[in-house]
């Protein structure tokens, strides 16, 4: 099993037999991971963070190869009948990245809306779905956010939670 470990650039390898944590694997030049994907077929983990996918060998941990992504990502995917992976991003994009054996290229940015980051893939269809909602401006007499904290975004507004859907056929 695979854990992406966000504050130490890395992901955790867990024996599911004896749940102890076997390896730890950086993800450099990806950055505080978030999505992952598999492809059990090629025994590839793709993994989304910061501005970057890695591909990882799944059976050494060995980074195999990068590719620039869209800004915020949260959810990774892997669509194994196309050979794209996706990584959804609150900047208000999806990258597509096509998979060639152990090349990653950037083939589309898809553009959604800020925020919209959580992102499922359905592979019977090739539809990607990805949660949005409308935001107020940010409030300009807003007080900073205390040291070492992250401020609060801007409030959403209500009732706009829309589902955006793309049909990747």
């Amino acid at each position: 099993m695979f854990v992406n470990i966000e504050d130490k650039d890395a992901v955790d390898v867990i024996d599911i037999a004896s749940h102890k944590v076997v390896a730890t694997w950086p993800v450099a030049p990806a950055e505080s991971p978030t999505g992952m994907a598999i492809d059990t077929s090629n025994h590839r983990l793709f993994v989304g963070g910061g501005k970057a996918m890695v591909m990882i060998d799944a059976k050494t941990g060995k980074v195999i190869a990068s590719a620039p992504i869209c800004n915020g990502t949260d959810a990774t995917f892997y669509d194994a009948d196309k050979k794209t992976a996706f990584s959804s991003c609150g900047d208000g994009h999806i990258t597509a990245v096509k998979v060639d054996g152990d090349k990653l290229t950037v083939v589309q940015t898809i553009p959604t809306t800020r925020g919209a980051r959580t992102m499922t893939l359905d592979p019977a269809t090739h539809k990607i779905y990805t949660a949005a909602q409308n935001f107020q401006p940010p409030d300009p007499n807003a007080p900073p956010p205390a040291a070492g904290a992250r401020g609060r975004g801007p409030a959403p507004v209500p009732d706009s939670f829309h589902v955006l859907i793309f049909n990747l056929k």
